[in-house]
């Protein structure tokens, strides 16, 4: 039988970007290797890094207007560029990891949890992400593409 490999790679800020790195709590893994890619801090107490969407907001004010009958009030609304923030690295410095996952064949990486955001892009075969909570736990599979 040919031996396929499931690589989830190029994987963006996995295991714990924007925070140190530390163990993972959780059930051991079986048949998952890891190559380390890169590595890097950013963002420092002075600059804050942010990854964010461009958005335009909606702004309501009230105002008042002074005229020579008397004071005048009114709502105005008017449009500002904005940002929806998603991951937001101020305080301290962040760690920033890249990696190359691969899980054979009915492989698995057992169940973890990461300090930060992680980012997947599933490069080849396909992928089933559970997450606990409540009384069960709920699969969602990847195909090569998705993340």
């Amino acid at each position: 039988m040919r031996k396929r490999t499931v690589v989830i790679g190029a994987v963006l800020a996995i295991v714990a970007l924007f925070v140190s790195i530390g163990v993972a709590f959780g059930t051991p893994g079986s048949g998952a290797s890891t190559v380390y890619t890169a590595r890097g801090t950013v963002g420092s107490a002075t600059e804050q890094i942010a990854l964010a969407t461009p958005r335009t907001v909606t702004v309501t004010r009230t105002v008042r207007v002074k005229t020579k009958q008397g004071t005048v009030r009114a709502r105005v609304k008017f449009q500002v560029p904005g940002m929806q923030s998603h991951i937001l690295c101020g305080a301290t410095a962040c760690d920033m990891v890249f990696q190359v996952l691969t899980i054979q064949p009915g492989g698995f990486t057992g169940w973890h949890t990461h300090p930060g955001p992680t980012f997947v892009a599933l490069a080849q075969g396909e992928g089933t992400m559970y997450r606990g909570g409540g009384t069960g736990c709920t699969p969602t599979k990847y195909a090569v593409g998705a993340g």
